[in-house]
């Protein structure tokens, strides 16, 4: 038997070992079941000791000894120690105490280390089952069954899970070897036995048997449930109306599967598609439907899947709903109405605005006789006589609830100016509060007019005394904070540091030359080995359209690509042999970008969470790297953009602040900071943009219309309640139809007029007809 070496280089100490094999008698045993031998063979000579035990059933395995070596300690002239438990070698590994020795001592000292070893106790002893054949198990020679793959040693007496559980397994093939054999005995001997008595006959007739009764049972179910199938038929064929709404209350079927089976029993009941009444409820939601998808509505209807009105009748109470330029007064009453279904947790939220490059094009409104497409800021300025090219929108969104509400939008010749911006955003806030909302904050991006607007209310983003937050215009204990766009400044990063090609932070020089190396090194391997899959051409050499897509520039600074660095700088690629500045810029980018963007509950920020910690950290790191700039260390082309760092200081300084606040003060259980950006906006433009068809940017009155039914239909869709629980029993209020045309009722000076005549006629037609009456 072959021998493995424990030790990982020889000792030098042969005098040691001639002294051990010289004088045996100085060595002091573990116990008295320990032996010692020496063994000379030519020029060879080993010191063996070796713990002996007796088998305590040797009837078991006829071809063993009685007497079995338990453990044995094999020393070397050159000091080279060996260990076998039970006739099989082990390396210090399993035995978890170092084989080096150099002296007497450390021989004592491994010999009671060896004493005190608990072995595994193998499994079942080898006459339990005498015909069973394992491949994974062998029968020891201790005779009883041991698993190949044995523990050996343990922490405590008794057997390893692998060994203990042989039981089962030697049962399994104990069992099959016994079949195997009576089979072939019964082939064999087939003719010398009674058929009628072989037992594999007895057996083949009780599964038959239970096979029969099984299929009887099933016959006898199938039967009772196509008798059940036949009443339930009769008596869904006598049933009436009030019975099905008896039978449908009792079910506790919803409101909104409930009215659709109504309209489709009225449907059934009418004598055409002409002439039907709908009720308010189910034109409503073919409203929202029709607004949603105009194909899907057709398709519905044009094939009887559900009794939809036509499309003229739904065309008749979208054209009531005319929403203006400006801050609507009935709009915002209907808004009001949609807030008091919610609680005040719900009803916290941020005022979100920004701006969308539109086509110049002027129309004439046949109903009103009147011109759109010029420049209109409602009644905040006078109507302006150029035509319109930018449309500005607000939007309101809730912190506590999936629910964003656009409530204004302003078209200019060109962007709006920085004064007029911040009456905007002051008169909002007021009419949002007025109407039941709490705005605790305000996002825009970065753009200069933007930047303009901090300014008028003392909001900046300098190293000395920055300011994020403003006074609350209605309340003076209440602070209104300011957010800029995270997933653009993120963006803004990656062109910064594409465009001067090195940055240089408090950790280095940062490279894009890495990002590029690297994507040109990974892209050799197969696609199934790239340690940086998702990295592309177009994120390392961005074009111009490319440079305004958040996602390429956060899926540049991504943990993956971090890690990517570090593999192939770890490989010595050229290119990439100092890259700890560039991985550190890339790592505080992506967890920057992952603290300000979480739109998971179960990731948003809580108490003593991480992403405070990566924020505060963040801070201090982007201060630090512009004071260099400040002590003329570097560059101010080594840095960022000073309104892109203005950006991040203010972000960050707000997110901190009103997650605090919102945490501490206003009873929320987490933050999730995804919506304390733009994306709301985003989504909303990129369906005005689908909308224009091929034209990127629609035509102004195009976009107006869009505006309208777009924010209709944010009004009117039902509550849905993400981070808050309501009480049972209590529905929200919602709008009805009468409601939603008198709020959006046209207030034109014509209409005006001629509600006034048509009064004046039924009084003169009231007077005429009691003249008549009191002469008769």
């Amino acid at each position: 038997m072959l021998l493995l070496d424990c030790t990982s280089a020889p000792l030098a100490a042969v005098s040691t070992f001639d002294e051990l094999f010289g004088s045996p008698a100085c060595f002091q045993l573990p116990s008295t079941t320990w032996g010692f031998h020496r063994l000379q063979v030519d020029e060879l000579r080993n010191v063996v000791f070796s713990e002996l035990r007796r088998v305590r059933e040797p009837q078991c395995a006829a071809d063993t000894s009685h007497i079995v070596p338990w453990k044995l300690l094999d020393i070397d002239k050159d000091m080279q120690l060996s260990v076998v438990l039970i006739v099989k070698p082990v390396s210090h590994e399993v035995l978890g105490f170092s084989l080096e020795v150099s002296t007497i001592d450390d021989i004592t000292s491994v010999l009671e280390n060896l004493e005190s070893l608990h072995l595994c106790g193998s499994g079942p002893t080898a006459k339990e089952y005498p015909h069973a054949e394992l491949e994974c198990a062998f029968v020891d020679a201790c005779g009883r069954w041991r698993h190949r793959k044995c523990a050996q040693v343990l922490s405590a007496s008794g057997a390893c899970q692998r060994c203990a559980g042989l039981s089962d397994t030697l049962r399994v093939h104990q069992r099959r070897a016994l079949l195997r054999k009576q089979e072939k005995g019964a082939r064999t001997n087939f003719r010398m036995f009674n058929f009628r008595n072989h037992e594999k006959v007895r057996v083949f007739r009780r599964a038959q048997y239970a096979l029969k009764r099984a299929k009887d049972r099933l016959t006898k179910r199938v039967k009772g449930l196509q008798q059940a199938l036949k009443t339930m038929q009769d008596q869904f064929a006598s049933i009436s109306s009030e019975s099905l709404q008896e039978k449908l209350d009792k079910l506790h079927v919803p409101n909104a599967q409930l009215m659709v089976i109504q309209e489709c029993i009225a449907a059934a009941k009418a004598t055409g598609k002409k002439n039907r009444r709908y009720t308010e409820s189910w034109l409503l939601l073919c409203l929202l439907l029709h607004i949603r998808s105009s194909s899907t509505y057709a398709f519905l209807r044009n094939n009887d899947i559900l009794p939809l009105p036509c499309v003229s009748t739904v065309r008749k109470y979208l054209s009531a709903i005319r929403v203006k330029c400006g801050f609507y007064a009935s709009f915002l009453a209907a808004l009001k109405k949609k807030l008091l279904s919610k609680d005040a947790f719900q009803r916290h939220g941020v005022l979100v605005f920004d701006e969308m490059q539109v086509r110049k094009e002027m129309r004439v409104n046949s109903k009103t006789m009147t011109y759109t497409g010029f420049s209109d800021f409602g009644d905040i300025q006078p109507a302006g006589e150029e035509l319109a090219d930018h449309g500005l929108f607000f939007t309101f969104r809730s912190f506590g609830d999936k629910f964003s509400q656009p409530i204004a939008v302003f078209v200019s010749k060109g962007p709006t100016k920085a004064t007029v911006l911040a009456q905007l955003v002051l008169k909002a806030i007021t009419l949002l509060e007025e109407a039941g909302a709490y705005v605790d904050a305000i996002v825009s991006d970065g753009a200069t007019t933007n930047r303009s607007m901090w300014k008028h209310f003392g909001v900046s983003g300098f190293l000395e005394n920055p300011r994020n937050s403003f006074e609350h215009p209605l309340d003076e204990k209440r602070r209104v904070y300011v957010f800029s766009d995270a997933p653009h400044l993120i963006k803004c990063a990656r062109n910064r540091l594409h465009a001067q090609k090195v940055l240089t932070t408090p950790k280095g020089k940062v490279h894009w030359a890495h990002y590029d190396t690297l994507f040109v090194e990974d892209e050799k391997n197969p696609a199934y080995l790239k340690v940086c899959p998702k990295l592309t051409y177009a994120q390392v050499n961005p074009t111009n359209t490319l440079k305004m897509r958040v996602k390429l520039a956060t899926q540049v600074f991504s943990h993956s690509v971090a890690k990517g660095l570090e593999f192939y700088s770890s490989r010595a690629v050229p290119g990439l042999h100092d890259v700890t500045a560039t991985v550190d810029f890339t790592q505080r980018m992506n967890s920057l970008f992952d603290a300000l963007n979480r739109q998971v509950p179960k990731e948003g920020l809580k108490r003593g969470c991480k992403d405070f910690s990566v924020l505060e950290s963040s801070l201090k790191w982007l201060n630090e790297w512009e004071q260099m700039v400040v002590d003329g260390k570097i560059p101010n082309t080594s840095f960022l953009t000073q309104s892109t760092a203005d950006g991040f200081r203010v972000t960050i300084m707000s997110a901190l602040g009103l997650s605090n606040d919102l945490l501490n003060e206003c009873g929320f259980t987490y933050v999730l900071t995804g919506k304390m950006n733009q994306d709301v906006l985003e989504r909303f433009f990129g369906i005005i943009r689908q909308a224009g068809g091929q034209n990127e940017h629609p035509a102004m009155p195009t976009f107006l219309q869009l505006y309208n039914m777009l924010s209709v239909y944010s009004l009117l869709k039902p509550p849905k309640f993400g981070n808050c629980q309501t009480e049972l029993g209590q529905e929200a209020p919602c709008l009805t139809l009468a409601e939603l045309t008198s709020a959006f009722k046209d207030e034109s000076p014509g209409q005006s007029k001629l509600q006034e005549l048509r009064k004046r006629l039924d009084g003169y037609v009231s007077e005429e007809l009691d003249r008549v009456g009191s002469y008769l």
